[in-house]
């Protein structure tokens, strides 16, 4: 691995409405810094395929084997900002201005959003990862105690998008500068 491809912490992570085509991605417009991450709770899970051979009972050795899609993976994360559009976005909620309540009903809300993270910078470069078709649950975690710190905990399915030439992707990982720039990767010729 290249020093400059060293990933460290998250910068920023952004939502936008999802999508399952490249030719549908949002504009820079359309997303939506979500800020207080609580610290810790990002992560990503790949949750594998079952395989299952199929031996007879006269031979030692499998003639084939079965493969069963797995759940999708999974991205993690957990805000610690109970602002009213984290809960617009993640939960089924009916929201009244002149009281400032937020009324969370009962039907949970599977949010269809893109995410987008953006990494620390780390020897002049940062990584911007962008999941574009995700199906989100959340919930409140975390004791309500006196100490206790709670979150809005997610987890998004990752599902699949179209590439322009149609074929099947899960994630977007695009290294920039620090600055936030497009690096040219392109070798010289």
């Amino acid at each position: 691995m290249a020093a400059n491809d060293i990933i460290y912490g998250i910068e920023k992570l952004e939502f936008a409405p999802a999508y399952d085509d490249i030719a549908n991605a949002p504009a820079s417009g359309d997303w939506r810094w979500v800020e207080n991450l609580a610290e810790g709770s990002v992560s990503y899970v790949n949750n594998e395929d079952t395989s299952t051979p199929f031996i007879p009972e006269d031979k030692t050795v499998p003639i084939f084997t079965a493969k069963t899609p797995g759940d999708p993976d999974t991205f993690n994360f957990a805000l610690l900002e109970f602002s009213q559009q984290n809960f617009a976005d993640l939960f089924d909620v009916d929201y009244d201005a002149a009281t400032s309540t937020t009324t969370v009903m009962a039907d949970r809300k599977q949010a269809s959003l893109a995410i987008r993270i953006t990494t620390r910078p780390a020897n002049g470069a940062k990584k911007v990862i962008t999941y574009p078709n995700t199906s989100v649950s959340s919930t409140l975690e975390n004791p309500f105690t006196k100490d206790g710190l709670v979150q809005i905990a997610a987890v998004a399915d990752i599902l699949a998008f179209k590439l322009a030439d149609g074929r099947d992707a899960k994630f977007i990982m695009q290294k920039v500068t620090a600055e936030g720039a497009t690096i040219d990767s392109t070798p010289a010729g």
